[in-house]
């Protein structure tokens, strides 16, 4: 009886494949996103169209409205089964509201084909962002799943349904002031209840904060080594603090309101 379950499970896994992390999504450099392929496979096996492309699920799900203009730096991702032509290209649908991220453009080849238990992509590509385009995408979750062919939501409910081929895995910035240390930057009281310190042996030109949506709630301007940042009008929960400094230097921290 175990030896039959044995194989039942292992006819399984041959027949429908299993999830693997297939891009991760690097999201450390400010006002930039760049994906790269890893070296596993393909859950299933599926074919369709290259202007159609592969999509991230849910990776905007937590974001406010935001249409992507970004600009390629440079990219060689594409499908393993086809070959680049370096020019991938992102994209957020319905008017930037679509709650997944579409990669397409990425191959000069009208189709493309997964094949279950082979290499699904290769290659990188980077994107500049604009600062709103950016914290949006820092509210993304840290893992997804793919589905190809797909580029809204919609097309993994409609009456042939993308197919699951795996999962992508997102790094975030290293929201703490260690990112900082040689400007010995620190901001206190976190949580914070009305005012934000903040100081630096670098002039810090600006302080913005983000909620959880990517929308930016508060602006000052400080053009010194230390200043406050009133929060009191913030509603208690999760903030991004970015920071800017005068040699063009940015952090990105996590910032907590009570």
């Amino acid at each position: 009886m175990k030896k039959q379950l044995l194989l039942l499970l292992f006819l399984v896994t041959v027949t429908f494949g299993y999830a693997q992390e297939l891009v991760v999504v690097d999201l450390t450099t400010p006002n930039e996103i760049t994906i790269s392929a890893t070296t596993n496979a393909s859950a299933a096996t599926v074919s369709g169209g290259t202007t159609t492309g592969f999509y991230l699920e849910n990776f905007f799900a937590n974001a406010n409205d935001q249409a992507l203009v970004n600009m390629l730096i440079t990219g060689t991702l594409t499908a393993a089964s086809t070959t680049t032509d370096n020019s991938p290209s992102i994209f957020r649908g319905t008017g930037g509201t679509d709650p997944g991220l579409n990669v397409w453009s990425y191959t000069a080849e009208t189709t493309t084909s997964f094949t279950a238990g082979q290499l699904a992509f290769t290659g990188q590509g980077t994107w500049s962002l604009t600062t709103d385009e950016y914290n949006a995408m820092l509210t993304a979750p840290t893992s997804g799943d793919i589905y190809f062919p797909a580029d809204t939501v919609d097309d993994l409910t409609s009456a042939t349904p993308a197919t699951f081929i795996g999962t992508y895995s997102v790094t975030l910035p290293n929201l703490g002031v260690s990112d900082l240390e040689f400007y010995d930057f620190e901001y206190y009281p976190n949580p914070v209840r009305d005012v934000l310190n903040i100081s630096s042996q670098q002039v810090i030109a600006q302080v913005d904060i983000y909620n959880m949506l990517g929308q930016n709630v508060s602006v000052q301007k400080l053009n010194a080594l230390e200043g406050t940042v009133n929060t009191t009008s913030l509603s208690t929960g999760t903030y991004f603090l970015r920071t800017t400094f005068k040699d063009g230097t940015t952090g990105t921290f996590k910032l907590v309101k009570e």
